[in-house]
C-alpha cells in the first residue's frame, strides 16, 4: 500500500491550468457536483483512506488553491477516480454508468440557503476579484522569469544525464502509456508551496532554468523509448518548465533545482511578486471559508454518508 500526493491543476504565470485527464488515466470516474463546503473533499478523503486500509495504492490530488482539500483521488487497484467536477474545473460524466457517473451533492443542501443570496453573491465577487489580483502578481513574476531562460553548455546536461541514466534501473515495457502532467509545488501564503510527494528525491543542480527543462526532457525522451510510466512535473513558473520527473513504479522524483525561484538572478523581485499572490490567495481563501460555513451550516451530511457509502460498495463491487 502506497500513497502519493499530486496537483492536478494550478494557478500558475500563464493563469489557472487543468490537467484532469493525467489524475482520471481514463478510469471509470465519479464526478462531484456540489458548492462549497459541501463536504466533497471530506468525502474523497474518505473514500482514499477506506482504501488505503484495504491495502491499495491511493492516489491525492490536492486543490492548488487550498492545498489541505482535494481535488480528487485515484485507487489504483480499482482504476477508480474520484474528482471534484465544479469550477474551476469543470468535469461531466462523458458516457454515464459507462465511463463516469455523476453524483448530485447539491441535493443534500438545504433549499433554506437560498435567504443568503445576496450575501453569498456578495462574498463570490469579492473572492473572484481577489484571485484577479493574483493572476496579476503571478503575470508579472512570469516576466521576470523569462529573463532567466539562459541555457547550459550540452556538455554540463550530458554529464548530468549519463550521471542520472545510470541510477535508473527501468525495463523496457511493450505497452506505451503517454506520460501525465501533473504539479507538486503551488502558489500558497508566503510563497511557493512544495507538496510532499511521498517519492525518493533526486536532486539535480543546473546553472540555467532552461538547461535544467532540457535535461529533463532528455530523460523523458530516455523514458519514452523504453515505455516506461512516468510523470511530467510542470513548474508554475511556465507552461514550457519541467520542476522534475516523477517515476512512481520506481518511488523516485528526479528534482529540477534550477527552478528554484531562490537560484535566479532577479529572485528577490520574483520572490516578492510570489509572496504577493500567494497572500492575496491566501485572502480570497478566507473569503472562501466564510461562504463555506453557510453551505455547511445548511447540509445534511447524513444523507451525504449514505452517497458516500454507496459509491464504496460500488467500487469494492468492481
Amino acid at each position: 500500500m502506497k500513497e502519493y500526493h499530486f496537483f492536478a491543476s494550478a494557478n500558475t504565470v500563464g493563469g489557472f491550468r487543468n490537467h484532469f485527464d493525467s489524475m482520471t488515466m481514463g478510469d471509470f470516474t465519479y464526478v462531484l457536483k456540489g458548492s462549497s463546503g459541501s463536504g466533497k473533499s471530506t468525502l474523497m478523503k474518505s473514500i482514499g483512506k477506506h482504501f488505503e486500509d484495504k491495502g491499495y495504492d491511493v492516489e491525492y490530488f490536492h486543490c492548488s488553491s487550498d492545498k489541505d482539500s482535494l481535488d480528487g483521488v485515484r485507487i489504483v487497484g480499482k482504476s477508480v477516480c474520484i474528482v471534484d467536477g465544479t469550477a474551476p474545473h469543470v468535469m461531466e460524466a462523458s458516457l454515464p454508468q459507462v465511463n463516469s457517473r455523476l453524483v448530485n451533492i447539491c441535493e443534500c443542501i438545504s433549499k433554506d440557503i437560498k435567504k443568503h443570496k445576496e450575501v453569498l453573491e456578495k462574498l463570490v465577487k469579492e473572492k473572484a476579484e481577489k484571485f484577479n489580483q493574483m493572476y496579476g502578481y503571478l503575470k508579472s513574476a512570469g516576466s521576470l522569469v523569462e529573463m532567466e531562460k539562459g541555457k547550459s553548455s550540452n556538455r554540463i546536461i550530458e554529464e548530468k544525464y549519463l550521471e542520472i541514466i545510470k541510477k535508473l534501473q527501468i525495463k523496457k515495457s511493450s505497452k506505451h502509456i503517454s506520460p501525465r502532467l501533473l504539479y507538486l509545488r503551488c502558489v500558497d501564503k508566503g510563497g511557493l508551496y512544495s507538496l510532499p510527494h511521498h517519492l525518493t528525491t533526486l536532486n539535480v543542480d543546473m546553472q540555467s532554468i532552461m538547461g535544467g527543462t532540457e535535461l529533463m526532457n532528455r530523460i523523458c525522451k530516455t523514458l519514452d523509448n523504453k515505455n516506461a510510466q512516468y510523470i511530467k512535473i510542470i513548474s508554475p513558473l511556465g507552461d514550457d518548465l519541467l520542476d522534475g520527473v516523477a517515476i512512481p513504479s520506481s518511488n523516485l522524483y528526479i528534482c529540477n533545482n534550477a527552478t528554484d525561484a531562490n537560484t535566479f538572478k532577479n529572485n528577490h523581485l520574483i520572490t516578492l511578486l510570489l509572496k504577493k499572490a500567494g497572500n492575496t490567495l491566501n485572502e480570497a481563501r478566507i473569503i472562501h471559508k466564510k461562504i463555506e460555513k453557510y453551505y455547511v451550516s445548511h447540509m445534511d451530511f447524513d444523507k451525504l454518508n449514505i452517497i458516500k457509502e454507496n459509491i464504496i460498495e460500488e467500487i469494492e463491487s468492481m
